[in-house]
């Protein structure tokens, strides 16, 4: 438990602003085919009924030319020498391919670990739906306050929150007080069940700080989207609220303004010199939603940001050119 706060006390509350790897980049890819079924009726997951079979991705020439232009970008930024280290990992929801970019490569988590802490509460609330409007008190002196994010009122000494209102704060703000408050709520043993569940691993005293991958990450999506781990109504509620996040200048900032996104970033402040910036989620580009997962690595965050937009933009072009409106 203590190495899952810590592993958070690093991550965004301190990101208030706007935000020594090898240069090569190693891949891989897979291409579904088009033969799932699917559950219409929701309006952010698309519940998978029959699984889908895979072939390669060099049957998709537009995605494999799409890749090429983004290992030749990643190349590009650094060159720019603040981005040390990039991982990307893009999937056509629609039963189409995937591909990553340095997809295995190793990124402290931070505050993407509270993605898995509100699926771990919906998990819960299939069985105790209860559980969501129950109210926890907040005590400073057993959660040490932190600064709230921008927009956001700190939560008050011994008022009560539903534990519905702190998911919410907690992703939509990356509220730290609020995350700190759900885990001590809520039994460890359910906390990593869910990781192990999901395939991540579950932070202890001994794991690294570098831990998660964007092919691992960007499971949690693909999961919730194809209410897979959750049932339906809660994955609709996650993606619901992850929508919400009110971070803007990563993944949403190489969108067009109508476009909604359900996604999660995380920061971490290195004491090495090495700063980590993240964004994850779905676009939910009208007809062709995709999961994108972008980790980068670097001296600075301004740069890092920069680059998390100008990918995403990158890949939000090329889905418009080939699926217009």
């Amino acid at each position: 438990m203590r190495k899952y706060l810590l592993l958070i006390f690093v991550a965004s509350a301190a990101f208030l602003g706007g935000f020594f790897f090898p240069k090569s980049h190693s891949s891989s890819s897979q291409a579904p085919t088009n033969s799932a079924i699917r559950q219409a009726g929701y309006h952010y997951i698309n519940p998978l009924l029959e699984c889908e079979s895979n072939v390669g991705i060099e049957d998709n020439a537009q995605l494999t030319s799409l890749k090429k232009n983004l290992n030749k970008q990643i190349d590009n930024i650094y060159s720019a020498g603040k981005v040390t280290r990039i991982a990307l990992y893009f999937r056509d929801l629609n039963n189409g391919p995937w591909f990553g970019i340095n997809e295995n490569d190793q990124f402290t988590p931070a505050s993407l670990l509270k993605t898995p802490m509100m699926i771990a509460y919906l998990k819960n609330a299939e069985e105790n739906p209860q559980i969501l409007t129950e109210h926890l008190l907040y005590d400073p002196t057993n959660n040490p306050p932190e600064s709230p994010s921008p927009g956001l009122a700190p939560l008050v000494t011994n008022a009560p929150y539903t534990i519905e209102e702190l998911l919410t704060r907690m992703i939509a703000y990356s509220d730290n007080n609020a995350f700190n408050l759900l885990t001590l709520h809520l039994p460890y043993e359910q906390i990593a069940e869910v990781h192990e569940d999901l395939g991540l691993t579950v932070p202890r005293e001994t794991t690294p700080d570098d831990f998660i991958s964007v092919q691992q990450y960007a499971s949690l999506f693909r999961v919730l989207f194809n209410a897979s781990y959750l049932n339906r109504s809660m994955s609709e509620k996650a993606l619901s609220i992850l929508a919400t996040a009110s971070y803007k200048n990563g993944l949403v900032a190489g969108v067009d303004n109508n476009i909604e996104v359900a996604h999660k970033y995380g920061v971490r402040h290195g004491n090495d010199g090495i700063d980590q910036l993240h964004d994850c989620g779905i676009i939910y580009y009208p007809t062709h939603p995709y999961l994108i997962c972008i980790m980068t690595k670097g001296s600075e965050f301004v740069p890092l940001a920069t680059a998390i937009s100008d990918l995403s933009r990158t890949v939000y072009q090329d889905i418009k050119t080939l699926y217009p409106n």
